[in-house]
């Protein structure tokens, strides 16, 4: 049911707010609590935030001992002729609720201390979920300084709040599916249906934070009901509390030993503007003490960087060098070669106040602009502060060197909306931290960067000031570099100010969707994923060489694994074969080999292949010579990767087995694979039906096979593991605009 909502100018939040008041006082504190989270967690009203907390605000203001001491809310009807009653009295906010939040539930997880937790990612505040990656890299190298100083934990409260989020997903297990949505426009509420109320009220009712969130954070992040002045109802209080994070900046409600939950797509954004104003409180006496803030945030960053960009030519901490030979005072965190770019990352120091940002950023630009031109004078040099020594880049034979593309990345501590004024003199591409790490998490190589750039050039001036550098890799990555077709260019380019958002929002959506529930190694976002058939995934390592194979059998999650970083290309090729001939073995068998116990007993298991060439060659391996085969096919053993997590080893005889593909009649190979990891399972899990799941499995060798291998004369050398270049949409669209150019010029 879709309520038609007053506009703001025929009812006034006060007058609205009496109205509000005397309805919720007829009913209990529970009804009320209980009615409020259902409309608020209800997908569809996403598009109406500011009106959901107006609400709350009134509930939040009004005593206990005001409300009935009776629950009358106890069916559906009656959830349905309160909440009627409540839409229509609740005033209208265009001038705030201008723009729907992604819509999502479920979609996006968040990486912490090795656990991934669902969170709510669209919300008042855009981008959440680089926000978040900002605060891990903000205050965690921080962790013992803010513990003695202002007796919090930075990533403890992170923790608790990602908890919290998950729970409630956990918990509700009905919601509506954006497919089946209509679309939404600003302001758009409704009355959410049975099945929904019936498993929120469920929910709800026996809702209690989760043990381990300790006392000192709910009393931080909790009011009691009541407490909350009714000042906000003034409409310039309103706004400006709105903005400032200041109105009802808890995620729960209290009233005796109860804690009620409020508004759970607020969480992220009240904890980081709370922990804005502690950074404040203790930054001065940090920064005393001679913690240089911005020297370990670029050390996080470098790590966030090298996580995610495979490059030889990355380098933390480097800077120009004089005429003298020396250092320059300039130390930018991070640099990396992106085609003929040298990017140079400098992190300013960090603040609360925009008057300060100002002053900082006047005071280094003439010494940014000095350390770039010593840069740029050939042979381009830089001072590797960790290695103690200059690395040069040599010119090209026509005299080609590295351009040098400075990004100067703001920590913006806060979420409140902030203007710095820009010295003209600064050399630099200017963006909050946050935005460039968003930007980063989504390159799909170093390159792109380059691009990028080459796009922010091309359109220099001609985009709106509205529009961050977030939103302008948006529309560069979705119009494949080409933002305007044919032979005409506007003057002005006005982008839709939450594209980058979205385009996150959309980017983030589809890896989660594939990514694993549990994980493998590092962070997620290290690995590219694919969905290659029905039941397996491909993980692929960004920063550096490595992969994966991923399947489930029942609650088992499965990986498969090999050192590819130390293989030739034919060791390579033979070792993948493997992996995914085990993986489609067993996922076809699957009917089979669930029934075995240790599929009962443990829910992950991780499976290492190794060629018997790499094992011989390599020293790294000396520890698995005991299962050289040695003639036979392979050996295998067993042992444990992690507490709890079995792990198989399988050496194989690479020199024989290439052959065996060629010459497979049927699936004996795939079959016998298949056992012998089976055996190594019943080591770790007995089972006593073992011999009849062998007798099972053997008689499928007489099918087809799946995998096999074949001989062909290459009628060109070209060199193997390097990057291929094959023509791409935006090849096609940069072609066909370069054709209607040239035809404006010819005039044809």
């Amino acid at each position: 049911m879709i309520i038609k909502m007053p506009s703001m100018f025929n009812i006034s939040p006060k007058k609205s707010a009496e109205t509000i008041s005397n309805l919720f006082l007829k009913y209990s504190v529970q009804d009320v609590a209980t009615s409020l989270f259902v409309s608020n967690v209800w997908l569809p009203n996403i598009a109406s935030p500011i009106k959901r907390l107006f609400l709350t605000a009134i509930f939040a203001s009004l005593k206990p001992r005001k409300f009935s001491k009776s629950n009358l809310i106890a069916s559906y009807e009656d959830f349905k002729s309160f909440v009627d009653e409540l839409f229509a009295l609740s005033p209208s906010f265009p001038e705030l609720e201008d723009y729907v939040p992604e819509p999502d539930w479920d979609h996006v997880r968040f990486y912490h201390e090795g656990q991934n937790y669902k969170i709510f990612y669209g919300g008042e505040l855009e981008n959440i979920y680089d926000y978040l990656s900002l605060f891990q890299i903000f205050y965690g190298p921080f962790e013992k300084e803010y513990q003695e100083r202002a007796g919090r934990s930075p990533t403890e409260e992170l923790r608790y709040c990602l908890q919290l989020q998950d729970q409630i997903f956990s918990g509700i297990s009905h919601q509506a599916t954006i497919d089946k949505m209509p679309e939404l426009a600003p302001g758009h509420l409704e009355i959410p249906p049975f099945p929904f109320w019936e498993n929120v009220v469920s929910f709800y009712t026996k809702y209690t934070p989760p043990q381990n969130v300790s006392k000192p954070f709910l009393k931080q992040f909790s009011m009691k009901l009541g407490d909350l002045q009714n000042d906000f109802l003034r409409r310039k209080n309103f706004e400006s509390m709105f903005f400032s994070g200041e109105l009802l900046p808890v995620f729960f409600l209290s009233n005796g030993d109860r804690y009620f939950p409020i508004l759970p797509r607020r969480y992220s954004t009240i904890l980081l503007d709370d922990w804005a104003k502690v950074f404040q409180s203790c930054y001065e006496k940090m920064a005393y003490n001679g913690i240089l803030y911005s020297t370990r945030i670029g050390t996080e960053l470098h790590r966030y960087i090298k996580k995610r960009i495979r490059t030889n030519n990355l380098f933390p901490f480097v800077s120009a060098v004089s005429k003298e030979g020396l250092p320059h005072e300039i130390l930018f965190s991070s640099a990396f070669i992106s085609k003929n770019k040298l990017i140079l990352i400098y992190i300013p120091a960090p603040s609360n106040l925009a008057q300060k940002k100002q002053h900082e950023l006047a005071k280094i630009a003439p010494k940014l602009e000095e350390a770039l031109r010593l840069i740029s004078a050939p042979p381009v040099t830089l001072a590797l502060h960790l290695d103690r020594q200059n690395i040069e880049f040599q010119s090209g034979p026509n005299g080609e060197t590295l351009k040098p593309e400075l990004f100067v990345a703001i920590p913006q501590v806060s979420t409140q909306i902030m203007s710095v004024p820009i010295p003209d003199a600064l050399p630099c591409r200017i963006t909050s931290l946050h935005h460039l790490l968003g930007i980063l998490d989504d390159l799909e190589d170093a390159d792109l960067l380059a691009s990028f750039i080459e796009y922010l050039d091309k359109y220099a001036g001609g985009f709106s000031p509205m529009s961050n550098l977030l939103d302008r890799f948006a529309s560069f990555k979705d119009s494949y570099g080409v933002l305007i077709g044919g032979a005409s260019e506007p003057h002005l380019i006005f982008l839709d100010p939450h594209w980058g958002s979205n385009m996150r929002y959309e980017s983030l959506a589809k890896f989660w969707k594939i990514y694993p529930e549990v994980n493998f190694f590092d962070h997620p976002r290290s690995w590219r994923v694919t969905q290659e058939t029905s039941t397996r995934v491909r993980l692929e390592a960004r920063g550096y060489f490595s992969l994966a194979i991923y399947f489930r059998l029942g609650q088992t999650h499965i990986f498969v694994t090999a050192p590819f970083q130390e293989m030739s290309f034919e060791q390579g090729q033979i070792t993948d074969l493997l992996m995914q001939c085990l993986e489609d073995s067993m996922s076809r068998r699957k009917a089979v080999l669930i029934n075995h116990r240790f599929f009962d007993v443990h829910h992950r298991l991780q499976v290492n292949f190794f060629p018997q060439s790499l094992v011989i060659d390599n020293e790294k391996l000396r520890h698995l010579w005991h299962l050289k085969p040695n003639g036979q096919k392979w050996r295998s053993d067993h042992g444990f990767v992690e507490k709890g997590v079995p792990a198989i080893r399988v050496v194989f005889n690479d020199k024989t087995l290439g052959q065996a593909f060629m010459d497979a009649k049927d699936a004996s190979l795939e079959v016998d694979l298949l056992l012998e990891v089976l055996a190594r399972l019943n080591e770790v899990v007995p089972d006593s039906n073992i011999d009849s799941m062998r007798n099972t499995l053997s008689n499928s060798r007489n099918a087809k096979p799946r995998f096999k291998m074949f001989w062909k004369q290459k009628a060109a050398s070209f060199p193997e593991f390097i990057p291929s270049h094959e023509p791409t949409l935006g090849h096609f669209k940069r072609a066909k605009k370069r054709i209607a150019e040239l035809s404006k010029e010819l005039n044809i």
